[in-house]
């Protein structure tokens, strides 16, 4: 089977370096044969089994094997590697306080929608549309004879929507620059 490259795949044969965990860097069965089974630096690489993944054996990391086989010395391809993962842990932990965050305004949405549901069984409902009196509340035009609380609500309500947003933007970005962290310098 040829080089998945940066697509996952599942159903092959991957390999790591012995200083990686299973699966944190990996290459296909491809690469392994093509590039590292015949070099004197084959035994600093750990056959992982069958799992689902991606080839980490791009352009750039393959020209960095390349110089550490020329120079017998595992530590060149060793450092690079190293500072690429630290980039992806950095990347994957920063990841994780976006997705816990997502999570946490996307409960205090839902509470705040909840509490809007409640008021408008009261009679309390914010009537943007109406043609009753108007007031401003924090810089914001509404209509209606509504509570102060209401209004409230529905402007953290808004500025919720606006948070999500952001951290979900923040996140794929953070996904993509994962996706391709061994494909760029």
């Amino acid at each position: 089977m040829p080089c998945p490259g940066s697509n996952n795949v599942n159903g092959i044969t991957w390999y790591s370096p012995n200083f990686t965990r299973p699966g944190e860097f990996a290459f296909c069965e491809e690469c392994y044969n093509q590039f590292i089974r015949n070099t004197p630096l084959n035994v600093y690489i750990r056959k992982d089994g069958i799992f689902t993944g991606n080839c980490d054996f791009s352009s750039n990391v393959k020209q960095q094997w390349l110089i550490a086989v020329s120079k017998n010395d595992i530590n060149i391809f060793w450092k690079y590697v190293e500072s690429k993962l630290g980039r992806a842990r950095e990347l994957h932990a920063h990841l994780a306080q976006l997705q816990a965050l997502h999570t946490q305004e996307t409960q205090m949405k839902g509470l705040l929608i909840n509490y809007m549901i409640r008021c408008r069984g009261r009679g309390d409902a914010l009537d943007l549309i109406s043609d009753e009196p108007d007031y401003y509340f924090n810089g914001r035009h509404l209509r209606g004879h509504n509570s102060v609380e209401v209004a409230r609500k529905q402007i953290q309500i808004d500025e919720s929507n606006k948070k999500i947003e952001h951290y979900f933007r923040e996140m794929i970005q953070l996904q993509h620059e994962l996706a391709n962290l061994w494909y760029i310098n």
